[in-house]
């Protein structure tokens, strides 16, 4: 075939046997019409339709550029297409007109591969001109990635209205507050303020004021003469007749599952991994500040906090700290402050619940008879600080319990009346329920199943209980207490045997993370996720790697920390 085509190039070069002459401006291209025909629809329906051309033997292509069809030509004859900066655009306009699709993909290409954010907007352009759709896209997406930098050139300042319109209502646009769009807006309307104050009616209302720092446009009124026109014209009281904005993505949260510290095969981690339920993908976020190892995980006022979990932690640190919580927003651990903590920062003899604003620590059993007391600590944040308060004392302290907070309760459910060394410990099924208003203790009815180091979590006003052992024998069964009728029912069991897992609610269901198939069994990367409306289980994404004694917590990331799984996978 090449040599086919190199002979008919050379028949072209000489005006040998051609049929056709393409005329470009006074400039000739002699062709054959077969291999015109065969390479370009436009071609092909003038030669083989009633067109008055089919019989002509000179095409004048007004309009054409002479060099993007003598381009067009050497890539149909010798399949060889020279694209730059220079002639991109002819060689689009002409393989579009012609309907060339190679040489247009090829174009579209080409633009792709120097897409920046200098040239954003232009390309943008071009491609909806010539309809390149994955080239728009690809646009769209780096504008939206690069908003503030693209907001700053010329090009955006020309932007019309209807542009702005789209713009202001994506939710796409890469900005990591609301303060930001309004400020890229007013820079806009100040652009040619005397013709463009009159679309504020139509642009304001875009603008998302409810995510707006309080008082940043009011403080703005001495400062920006435009932001003082759009707040007296368009005050927050307008707003409140307006439907609910949501924020946009790049400032908006997405449910994950957090897998925090444990223990690998060779040491203490500080590492936090991130299950994204709606993608069924991993990623890794930022890491704890310490390692640490059998530690709690708690929520206060949607604060997500880790706590303890040091024992046999080397650090050279002078002060360890016994508590981080996470910061969202920046992906960050930042150390939560303990003055006077009421036990030693190593100690691993308390669990701890969220109750509230409040950290309920509940002390369970000591082996080592260092703690006797039967301790109950309430922590709380008080203007400005951190004030630890003795509650009532639990009456049966226990070892390998899980613990679950609903409404104003806490419930400390099975573990071992006795002391957990390295055996395989006999489980109990007794329930101890803490009242928070009235700092009480009472019983409720003990589990069917007597449970050491399963898992518990509340979702929809009621109690779940997975897994756990009883002696040597590890456990696949589940329960759920109502509190409504101080009742546990069996419900559907688990594929696998777990202790120690991970667990977390999500819309309404629930996902049990890793664990161990036994006392003395593997440890487990596989995940499950119950749904209580179908009393049906299916798999997740396995953990990426293998670990114990770790903890999990449902929480928001900051979208822009995992955009790019999200948007890989839509």
């Amino acid at each position: 075939m090449n040599c086919l085509l190199k002979s008919l190039n050379s028949q072209r070069q000489s005006n040998i046997l051609c049929d056709v002459v393409l005329v470009v401006k006074n400039q000739e291209f002699p062709a054959h019409k077969g291999i015109l025909a065969a390479n370009s629809n436009y071609f092909m329906a003038m030669f083989t339709t009633n067109m008055v051309e089919k019989i002509q033997t000179r095409i004048d292509l007004k309009e054409m550029d002479p060099l993007a069809i003598k381009s067009i030509l050497d890539f149909i004859y010798t399949g060889e297409l020279k694209i730059d900066e220079r002639n991109v655009r002819v060689l689009l306009e002409a393989s579009n007109f012609l309907f060339i699709s190679a040489v247009k993909d090829a174009c579209c290409h080409y633009l792709g591969s120097v897409l920046e954010a200098d040239n954003c907007l232009t390309i943008m352009s071009i491609a909806d001109e010539f309809f390149c759709e994955k080239l728009h896209h690809k646009a769209l997406n780096l504008f939206y990635k690069e908003f503030l930098t693209i907001a700053k050139h010329e090009d955006f300042m020309n932007l019309n209205v209807d542009e702005m319109i789209v713009l202001l209502s994506s939710d796409e646009v890469r900005v990591e507050s609301e303060d930001q769009m309004f400020e890229v807006l007013a820079n806009w309307i100040s652009y040619d303020l005397k013709e463009r104050k009159k679309h504020l009616a139509r642009l304001m209302p875009l603008v998302r004021l409810d995510f707006i720092e309080p008082g940043l446009l009011e403080n703005n009124l001495m400062y920006n003469e435009i932001a003082k026109d759009i707040c007296t014209r368009y005050s927050r009281e307008m707003y409140g007749r307006l439907e609910p904005a949501n924020p946009r993505k790049s400032y908006s949260s997405v449910d994950a599952i957090l897998v925090i510290g444990g223990v690998d095969e060779t040491r203490i981690l500080e590492t936090v991994s991130c299950y994204i339920p709606c993608v069924n993908k991993w990623c890794e976020l930022g890491k704890m500040n310490v390692p640490r190892w059998r530690l709690n995980v708690t929520k206060a006022d949607s604060t997500v906090f880790a706590v303890g979990g040091l024992q046999e932690v080397s650090t050279t640190q002078k002060e360890v700290p016994y508590m981080e919580r996470y910061d969202h927003k920046t992906d960050q651990w930042e150390v939560y402050p303990t003055p006077n903590l009421p036990f030693p920062v190593d100690c691993s003899f308390y669990n701890a619940v969220g109750l509230g604003s409040e950290v309920i620590f509940i002390q369970s059993l000591d082996s080592t008879q260092q703690y006797p007391r039967s301790s109950v600590i309430s922590l709380k944040e008080t203007n400005g600080e951190h004030v630890f308060a003795p509650l009532a004392a639990i009456p049966r302290r226990r070892a390998g319990h899980c613990i679950a907070a609903l409404s104003d309760h806490v419930y400390v459910i099975g573990g071992s009346f006795q002391a957990i060394s390295n055996g395989s410990p006999l489980g109990e099924n007794a329930v101890d329920r803490y009242d928070r208003e009235s700092d009480s203790w009472s019983t409720v009815t003990p589990m069917n199943q007597q449970r050491c180091d399963a898992v518990s979590v509340s979702s929809n006003g009621k109690i779940f209980v997975f897994g756990g052992c009883h002696g040597t024998q590890a456990l696949r069964s589940a329960e759920v207490y109502d509190p409504e009728t101080n009742h546990w029912t069996s419900i559907a069991p688990m594929s696998t045997s777990r202790i120690n897992a991970g667990i977390a609610e999500h819309s309404g269901k629930i996902w049990i993370i890793g664990g161990k198939s036994g006392p003395r069994g593997p440890i487990l990367s596989s995940i499950e996720c119950y749904d209580p409306s179908a009393d049906e289980w299916t798999n997740g994404a396995s953990l990426p790697d293998k670990r114990q004694d770790f903890v999990c917590c449902m929480t928001g990331v900051a979208y822009r920390t995992v955009a790019s799984m999200i948007e890989e996978q839509e």
